[in-house]
This record gives structure tokens, sequence and C-alpha cells, in this order.
């Protein structure tokens, strides 16, 4: 919009950002590490159970078994899908769609690449000479000794690529098995590239997408009768009429009963939408809109919160106790292992591991983002150095023990297209903030009332 383009034209970070921000996040980012470790289990031992300890367990968690307030509604969905009717659209309305539209059925030529990166021109430009004879007599031991790897990529397009447009382009101008000559990107390193495959752009067949059509068709069909459904239960609302009477006046609509609140909240699943649940029994809403959705509920009953007595949760507790006691002393096991073999490498690792006749297992290349451990442990292991010792949670909530046996630097495997993408991520989570603030400022600073969805909307 021009309220953006007025702002960033002055701001936006990329006129400044520094190289250094971006490789230290590109090297912060792109590292992965790989672990051995071993997961303790305590099912040997026997957890002591009697009501005594049980009832000091609940009365410490007591808010663990509170049940939570309970409000009950009935509500009416009128949805999109409930007036598309297929068997509306004949053929002739399909092929007269798809030949007034016939552009959107046609598919850009593709072609599959395959690249080598540089850090200077003159090892790419090696490469390039040995490459473009395609002799693989030559290739591969040349790419050896060098230590080259090729990446390849698939039905690279125009318009769909994650380089600049002279790259692209100088694709787009190979011949088949034809090498492109050293080519530099964003001081990220010169590219060579080979062309493998070329699909030709094409028209889709009318069999391809006839079953599409007809849907769209049908959709913008139903979306007529929708509208004038949601028309007529706001104009009802607008005349005090109940949930009931709006019910018997829409044919096609749903009405559920007696539903807990939590099911429309889901179904809805937009929290930008403010559910009004704290009203009292009766309460009848507005309509409420949510995509090719509209919903409009009535409060039919509320039940208050409560903290059921150790009775009637006994089974519940005892499950609950048992499994912290179980986790307690496997934890206590890991920091006195830790303890013992901490800075004595992994041959000490190792060997307690086969004294204990515990299963060695791998995790190799861990991201600062796995979901397999816990963040803490990644973390930790994150700030370790080779062969130190780690205890590690897993989500799963297994307990061990690591060690840390190899570091691998972005520089050595990461795509090559990695780098422009953490600068991009940069200058968007930059750009997107600024926005927010000036925007919030703006609405908090003057007379009229201004919606942050319709901020841009001053400077059209």
């Amino acid at each position: 919009t021009i309220y953006q383009g007025i702002i960033f034209e002055n701001f936006n970070i990329g006129s400044f950002l520094d190289k250094q921000i971006i490789s230290h996040l590109f090297n912060h980012e792109g590292e992965k590490r790989s672990i051995k470790y071993f997961i303790l289990n305590d099912d040997d031992t026997e957890i002591q159970l009697n009501d005594d300890l049980l009832i000091k367990y609940y009365e410490r968690e007591k808010s663990k078994y509170k049940v939570p307030k309970k409000t009950s509604i009935d509500y009416i969905e009128i949805s999109l899908d409930q007036f598309v009717d297929l068997d509306t659209i004949d053929e002739n309305k399909i092929i007269e769609y798809y030949n007034d539209n016939i552009n959107l059925y046609i598919k850009e030529e593709k072609r599959d690449i395959e690249f080598a990166r540089f850090r200077n021109k003159e090892s790419a430009n090696q490469f390039y000479n040995v490459w473009s004879q395609n002799d693989p007599a030559l290739i591969f031991p040349f790419m050896e000794s060098n230590e080259i790897e090729l990446t390849k990529l698939q039905n690279f397009t125009l318009s769909q690529n994650s380089f600049n447009d002279e790259i692209a382009n100088s694709v787009f101008s190979l011949n088949m098995d034809e090498v492109s000559t050293p080519i530099e990107y964003q001081d990220i390193g010169f590219y060579v590239f080979k062309l493998l495959n070329i699909e030709e752009k094409k028209t889709q067949p009318i069999s391809e997408v006839e079953k599409d059509i007809k849907t769209y068709l049908a959709e913008e069909t139903a979306y007529v009768e929708f509208d004038d459904t949601v028309n007529l239960a706001d104009e009802m609302l607008l005349n005090d009429y109940d949930l009931n009477e709006i019910m018997d006046s829409l044919s096609k609509a749903k009405i559920t009963k007696s539903s807990s609140s939590d099911i429309l909240v889901n179904k809805i699943n937009n929290e930008e939408i403010q559910l009004r649940f704290d009203q009292p029994i009766g309460f009848l809403s507005e309509i409420i809109f949510n995509d090719n959705a509209a919903f409009i509920y009535s409060i039919s009953d509320k039940k208050e919160s409560f903290i059921p007595e150790f009775s009637m949760v006994k089974e519940e507790v005892e499950r609950d106790y048992t499994e912290n006691e179980r986790k307690s002393r496997i934890s206590s096991m890991a920091d006195k292992i830790l303890i013992d073999l901490q800075f004595k490498g992994i041959d000490k690792f190792e060997e307690y591991a086969k004294l204990n006749s515990i299963e060695i297992k791998e995790l190799n290349d861990l991201k600062r983002n796995d979901e397999n451990i816990s963040k803490e442990s990644l973390s930790s292991i994150f700030n370790i150095s080779i062969e130190d010792n780690v205890k590690i949670i897993m989500n799963n909530d297994d307990i061990g023990i690591g060690a840390l046996i190899k570091i691998t630097k972005p520089d050595s495997y990461i795509s090559d297209t990695y780098y422009s993408e953490v600068e991009n991520n940069i200058i968007q989570n930059f750009n997107s903030s600024l926005e927010s603030i000036i925007g919030q400022k703006i609405i908090d600073n003057t007379d009229y009332e201004v919606y942050s969805q319709n901020i841009d909307k001053l400077f059209m």
C-alpha cells in the first residue's frame, strides 16, 4: 500500500542491514549437532503407595484436578457447503467457463537442474571446464578430489524459484545437458548449473480440470443463496426473534443443541473472534462470520468450576503420583550418572552403558528446533563441547544421558539459498514490527475510531 511505501522507503532495514548480523544468525541457526545417548528406566523399583501419600500429593496438586467451568450452548451454523449442489452445473457451463478462462489452465515450462556452489570464481571456472565436457571419467574424480557436491532441483520455473531473475533467466537459456558459466549470487558465491530435463509448457485438457470447474461454479451459485440466508438471519436477529424461530425460517442451516461451548470455539478456530460466553443464560449472540460460514449461538446452561473430592479422583491421583515418583527417581539417577561421567570423554560414556547393559542410540544432525528433545536439553546440547556429556529429557518424558559426537557448521552442508532466506526473514520481521508499531501509534493518537485491520486505508 501507499502507507507501507512511504514508511519503508525511509525505514526499510534492507537499506542499512549489517552483513555481520546475517552471518551470525546464519551460523547460529544453521549449525547442527549429533549425539550418542541412552535412556534410563526404573521399572524394577517398586513405588510405595498408600492413602496418606496419595492424599498429600492430591492436596499439593489440587489444581490439576479442577473441573473447568462449563458453558452449554445451542447454535445455528450456516455454511456455504450446505448450499452447494453439483447437479445444477451441466457440461455446457463447464465448457463455456473453460474456454473463457483458458489462461488459467496453461502450465508454464518446468526444468530439472543440478548445480554446485563455490566460494570463488576460480574454483567455479575449474569445475565448469570439467563439467561442460560431459565426461563422467573426468567429472567424478574431479568432484571427489575437490569435495564438490551437486544439488538437484526439480520443477524449476521462471515464476517459482528461490533465485533472482538473472539466474532464473540463465537456467532457461540452457539447452539440454548444457552447463552454464559461473554466475555470482548475492555475495553467497558462484553457481554452475546443468540442465537435466525440460517439461514443455502445456495446456491442461478439460478432462483434468472439469471437476474443479464444476465445484467452483457450484460454489459461485451457492454463495448467492448462502448470502441471502445470512441476511435473513441477521434481519430476524434485529427484530428480536429467538434462536428457534430463526432456525425454523432457515431451511438448509444446521442447529446443534446442548453443546459444549468448546466445540464451537474449535469449529470456528479463529483467535481474533471473541465469543462472549461470560454472558448470562439466555444470551443470544450476533452473527459470527468465519470464512464461508456464519454462526449464531444462545447460552442454554452454565456450571461453575470445582475441585472434586479425593475419593472421586483417587485412581487418577494414583496414576499421577506413580508417574511423578518414577520421573523423579530417574531424574535423580541421571544427575548422579552425569556427575560421574562428566568430562571423562566418550569412552567412559560407552563403557558405562555396556557395563549396565543399556542400549546406545544416536541422533544425527540435530537442529535447535528439533521436536524430539525438550528445549532445555537442546539448549544444553548446543552449549557443550565435543565428547562432553549432558542430561537429556525427551519430549515423550524419557530421561537419559547424551554425549556430543559431532558439530556440523552450516558452510559444510547448508543449501545455497539459506543465507538469503535468513536475510529476508530479518528484513520481513523488522518491517512487520515497524508497521505494527507505527500503525498502533496512529490508532492511539488519532481522534477518530480506527481499527488495526483498516490502518492501511488511511493512506490510500
